[in-house]
């Protein structure tokens, strides 16, 4: 059995995102734990998961920009702000050293990858249907 680029890549994500669920369960119980540890495991998988399954679907790429251009750019605006945030939050605390309550940033983060995400996987479903349509409409031309 051969495991390919883009399920690794999945795994990679989901190991990045389950990082946080034994930080979070310690937290709650009561445990000091280091930050960095974690944050280098979500951000390698996350962030290498990504890029192994985005060059298994780049040959659809051109296809799937031309459906819904507008969407498309609000999905990206979406995930970059909840990429970006995180920088406006270590400024604040790093260079101008102010007591940033992490609630806000972690909100917004969420919001907008999980919004920018659903919203590009109802473009790739909207795609998909598409393709089966115009695949229904030449079956029954022939």
């Amino acid at each position: 059995m051969q495991i390919s680029r883009e399920q690794i890549g999945r795994m990679l994500v989901w190991l990045g995102v389950l990082t946080w669920v034994p930080y979070i369960l310690l937290t709650i119980a009561g445990r000091s734990l280091p930050i960095l540890p974690f944050l280098t495991v979500h951000l390698t998988g996350v962030i290498g998961g990504t890029k192994l399954r985005r060059s298994k679907i780049s040959g659809s790429s051109e296809q799937s920009r031309s459906i819904m251009p507008l969407q498309r750019r609000i999905s990206n605006a979406l995930l970059l702000i909840g990429i970006i945030t995180w920088g406006v939050y270590f400024l604040m605390k790093s260079y101008l050293g102010e007591q940033v309550e992490i609630m806000p940033f972690l909100i917004i983060h969420l919001s907008g990858i999980f919004g920018g995400i659903l919203l590009r996987f109802n473009l790739n479903s909207l795609r998909v249907f598409r393709n089966q349509d115009s695949q229904s409409r030449d079956e029954l031309l022939q």
